[in-house]
């Protein structure tokens, strides 16, 4: 079982020790970690937007000198988004969000397609958020209400050893939670979403699969459904999505099914709806507009409305790359892949 990050919620310029320490010891206690990282509280609670390029460069080269990964500086309003792209422009570790409220799909649209034009890879470090909460320890979404660490997990590549049944993660995952609540800084909780690995290994698509509802079949919805209300009976403190993430670029599985064309935008807004993250690393044309754009993100925000959960998108338009052209990541974290059609 491996934990993907550990990931610490502080103010600015704290807590990047205290998240080491925490890692160390969960490492000592014989756990695989992948990565630490760092959340502050939504930014214009402490930085002017004016300021927040250079405030982001700044905590950025203090927490990875420090031994940390990534940081990620919480969610904005409409208004902060511009400066939130800037911050990305000027970082190479730090990520941003923007709430997708009052006016926040066409103002992450925009911020979208703009990062799409400077690189696309920068959409990696930005998503627009409906209904997540605080002390979700996945990125890009993380941001601090309280001071404390969560744990995301990777439970995919475990779930496929022991033949799709979650029930059989139950042991391991609550002798984690033993070992989390010994650390000396306050445990908040654990996201046992099922991601794909961070390099790779292990794939949801494969799982739906091997559970009798491949992707894009008539039976896959119900399968996200119970395969979510498994994983949130795992008996631990849970927070954060707590779902089936479909990230599609991230995912070699899904990135196959997408080349062979068994599911589209619509299945995953459907898979949103009984529980899966939104809409995560999906790419897209490059000659999608900014209306078109922030409809998509109503559709999400809708969906997260509807159903209560916390969802996300992270879009990738490619420029020049139509759909059904492949989009060459350059990423260690995605794969190239086929641009979507839009519903």
């Amino acid at each position: 079982m491996i934990i993907r990050a550990v990931t610490g919620f502080a103010s600015p310029g704290e807590g990047a020790l205290r998240t080491l320490k925490v890692a160390a010891h969960l490492r000592d206690c014989g756990h695989e970690v992948q990565t630490v990282r760092l959340a502050t509280p939504p930014w214009e609670s402490w930085c002017a937007a004016e300021a927040l390029p250079a405030r982001a460069r700044e905590l950025e080269a203090a927490v990875v000198a420090a031994g940390v990964q990534f940081l990620s500086l919480g969610p904005c309003s409409a208004e902060g988004v511009p400066a939130a792209v800037k911050a990305l422009l000027a970082t190479t570790a730090t990520f941003c969000t923007a709430r997708l409220k009052n006016g926040g799909s066409a103002a992450a649209a925009s911020a979208i397609l703009a990062l799409a034009r400077a690189d696309p890879q920068h959409n990696l470090r930005f998503a627009a958020l409906a209904r997540v909460e605080a002390a979700t320890p996945f990125f890009p979404a993380a941001f601090a209400q309280c001071e404390g660490f969560a744990l995301a997990m990777e439970l995919t590549s475990a779930l496929l050893a022991a033949g799709g049944d979650v029930t059989a993660l139950a042991p391991e995952i609550e002798a984690l939670e033993r070992d989390a609540r010994a650390a000396q800084i306050p445990f908040l909780g654990i996201d046992p979403s099922l991601a794909p690995g961070l390099y790779g290994e292990g794939s949801v698509a494969r799982l739906m699969a091997l559970r009798g509802a491949p992707v894009g079949s008539p039976g896959a919805p119900a399968l996200v459904g119970e395969l979510t209300a498994a994983l949130r009976a795992l008996p631990v403190e849970q927070v954060g999505y707590r779902g089936v993430m479909f990230a599609v670029m991230e995912d070699p599985g899904l990135v196959e099914a997408l080349r062979q064309r068994e599911f589209n935008v619509d299945d995953l807004l459907e898979y949103a709806g009984r529980c899966g993250t939104g809409l995560d690393t999906v790419p897209l044309p490059g000659d999608i507009d900014a209306n078109r754009l922030a409809a998509l993100l109503d559709r999400v925000a809708a969906v997260a409305e509807k159903g209560a959960k916390p969802l996300s998108a992270r879009l990738f338009p490619a420029p020049g790359i139509a759909a059904g052209e492949t989009v060459a990541t350059g990423s260690p974290y995605l794969f190239d892949c086929p641009a979507m059609e839009l519903p």
